[in-house]
């Protein structure tokens, strides 16, 4: 953050899964007509495969995966990640919190926890 405004964007949180890493894209989709990848956040193993994703109310993402919850903080996902360390954004797991025993879901009215 600099000593302007806070930046604000339409981000979109893309889970990919696959067998040997998985990963969440976080794209930057102010201008829907040019679509940009804000960064890409690592999934280890350990936490499983990405089944959802929410904005919490107190503006943190959760991502729920198979095991475990990743808490991730939006202020943070610009910033450069270092090669074998886990990414700026990634501030909390919640370990065995995953989808098997928490899940989202949404509805019209809006998004709801389980």
């Amino acid at each position: 953050m600099s000593n302007s405004a806070p930046r604000t964007a339409d981000l979109a949180f893309v889970s990919v899964n696959c067998p040997t890493n998985s990963f969440v894209d976080v794209l930057d989709i102010t201008d829907p007509t040019l679509p940009r990848r804000l960064t890409s956040i690592p999934v280890t193993a350990g936490d499983g495969l990405v089944q959802s994703v929410i904005l919490r109310q107190d503006g943190m993402v959760l991502v729920a995966a198979t095991e475990n919850v990743l808490v991730l903080d939006p202020g943070r996902l610009g910033a450069a990640a270092t090669t074998g360390q886990p990414h700026p954004a990634l501030v909390a797991r919640l370990p065995s919190m995953g989808s098997g025993a928490f899940s989202f879901g949404t509805e019209d009215y809006g998004v709801m926890a389980e």
